[in-house]
């Protein structure tokens, strides 16, 4: 006969118990098919934890490796003209990857909406007024693995902007738009609003503005394209790279109208 197996979970299997001839089951019948089922059990248990325990391991091995190595793009490809402001470089890239390291782990290292990362990380150059920025764009849900990259680039973006553009002035504004192509690419704008400041920014579009870690982390670990431009009003900027390989956007969620920066 065929005995159900039922644990907190609800039915997690069956049992087949037979035998030569029908015979009525007695209280050492119930009672050995019952301590077989606990060992049983058991042992399942132990083999499920000790799968979940390497799958851990490996996913903190895989984790570890990869912030070191964004770490150490950081280190070699940070330069300054001394050691003071070398180490305040590097303490804030670093400081733009921890919180997004963060803002990751309040997610449970699943994903992290693109508005929610925009915003966290122009935050401390707004000086509390969030209406100097216009965002506006589907809802994009960014894995871990693109979070941490996205967030540099975004460092360096709203750096650059208070050394030489948007946030340098309180005229200051700046949009950022983006879309996802049919294609699975993200195609983010960032377009910068400073009025009569064109004259003080003739050296901020050079090689590479900004700096080699801007270009490093578009192409080389985004896999993505940049464009710069220097108008009358200020910096525009295009950047487009792909998404998941099996689709990273939010499904149904792609409601593009312009917002504040942290508006609802």
């Amino acid at each position: 006969m065929a005995v159900p197996w039922l644990d907190s979970e609800g039915f997690s299997g069956a049992i087949l118990l037979h035998g030569p001839e029908p015979r009525a089951w007695n209280e050492f019948d119930v009672n050995m098919v019952a301590e077989f089922l606990e060992r049983t059990s058991n042992w399942i248990q132990r083999i499920r934890a000790a799968e979940r325990e390497r799958i851990m391991v490996r996913e903190v091995d895989h984790r570890a490796r990869n912030v070191l190595a964004v770490a150490q793009s950081l280190v070699r490809l940070t330069s300054a003209d001394d050691l003071e402001a070398y180490r305040d470089k590097v303490e804030a890239r670093m400081g733009a990857l921890a919180g997004a390291h963060a803002l990751l782990a309040s997610k449970k290292w699943k994903t992290v909406e693109l508005s929610a990362l925009l915003e966290q990380e122009l935050a401390p150059f707004l000086g509390g007024a969030p209406d100097r920025v216009l965002t506006a764009g589907p809802l994009v849900a960014l894995p871990p693995d693109l979070t941490q990259n996205v967030a540099l680039l975004l460092h360096e973006l709203a750096t650059n902007a208070a050394k030489h553009g948007a946030f340098r002035t309180e005229q200051g504004r700046l949009a950022v738009t983006w879309e996802v192509d049919r294609a699975g690419n993200l195609r983010f704008a960032w377009t910068e609003t400073v009025h009569g400041e064109t004259s003080r920014r003739s050296d901020r579009v050079r090689a590479g503005f900004g700096t080699r870690l801007l270009d490093r982390v578009v192409r080389s670990q985004l896999g993505g394209t940049l464009e710069q431009e220097l108008t009358e009003s200020g910096l525009r900027c295009r950047i487009e790279f792909p998404l998941a390989k099996t689709g990273r956007q939010e499904a149904g969620a792609t409601s593009s109208k312009a917002r504040r920066l942290g508006s609802p």
